[in-house]
């Protein structure tokens, strides 16, 4: 059925040009776009664009719904959300690399060993001067060689408690965004969600194989924490540039939008089958025949 829509932007070109031949023939402007939609799959962005908005447009126009601090807010969650939320796991990353560089300096060295079938680690230099690690040899899944990156489990742990913080970041700062933003929805969000857990996911991944990798060449403790940390973040803003220039995300919302249309008139098709073949059945019956709405 038709139906009036506020939302300027999401209006197909085809009755931003022309008039619908429907039920409703009133002169197209930005405030009301007439269009079809199907009944089972309406898109309902009300909130119009603010130029789109003001109630002397034909006397039936909307009022305006963002505000100042709204449009503020928004910028200021873009912003965190592109340039900082990144940026706190290596930021705490790095701190964890400098207490490991300060307790057993730029060139120590972390030997692996193994002793009657356990696999333990052993670090170079005099015991006494440290504070983290007064020992001189820890077994590979001490708690604290974990937590401070050393050795391979450290070196994962490093990385994934890395890609859990920034998704704990990241993800509520996506909701808010496209919550704020005036033009939204469901594909939206999914599109950003999914977009930010792959570029996370491979720059985690891709920290983790090469700090793993530098470890298995060298026994030096600083340089795979370093290459880890940095392989991660570089990544990340590889893709996100890759993103920026090619609107991978907006092609991904886009294909979202296309799916759930093309399901929707599987489903409005379905559902006509469907009644035709009960009317069909019901006929045959001598029933009455239920109104379709």
């Amino acid at each position: 059925s038709g139906r009036r829509c506020f939302d300027f932007f999401k209006s197909p070109m085809a009755y931003k040009l022309s008039a619908s031949t429907g039920e409703t023939k009133a002169e197209l402007m930005p405030c009301h776009i007439s269009i079809w939609s199907h009944s089972s799959h309406l898109k309902t962005t009300l909130k119009p664009d603010p130029e789109y908005s003001v109630m002397s447009c034909h006397g039936h126009g909307r009022a305006v719904k963002l505000t100042t601090d709204d449009i503020g807010a928004l910028d200021a969650t873009s912003f965190t959300r592109r340039n900082l939320a990144p940026y706190i796991s290596p930021i705490l990353d790095i701190a964890t690399l400098t207490l490991v560089c300060k307790d057993l300096g730029i060139s120590g060295k972390a030997i692996p060993k193994m002793i009657k079938g356990r696999q333990y680690i052993a670090f170079s230099g005099h015991p006494g001067l440290r504070t983290l690690f007064p020992g001189t040899i820890y077994s590979v899944n001490n708690r604290k060689i974990i937590r401070m990156a050393i050795g391979s489990l450290g070196i994962k742990n490093l990385v994934k408690s890395g890609g859990v913080i920034t998704i704990y970041i990241t993800v509520p700062l996506t909701v808010l965004e496209c919550y704020l933003q005036d033009q939204s929805n469901f594909y939206r969000l999914a599109g950003n969600l999914a977009s930010d857990l792959i570029k996370i996911g491979i720059g985690s991944l891709m920290g983790a194989i090469a700090g793993i990798a530098m470890r298995k060449v060298t026994t030096f403790v600083a340089p795979p924490i370093a290459i880890a940390i940095f392989l991660g973040g570089f990544t990340g803003s590889v893709l996100s540039r890759i993103d920026e220039q090619h609107q991978l995300t907006e092609k991904l919302i886009a294909l979202l939008e296309a799916m759930g249309d093309e399901l929707a008139d599987i489903e409005n098709e379905t559902q006509s089958h469907l009644y035709r073949g009960m009317k069909g059945f019901l006929r045959a019956q001598g029933l009455r025949i239920p109104v379709k709405y």
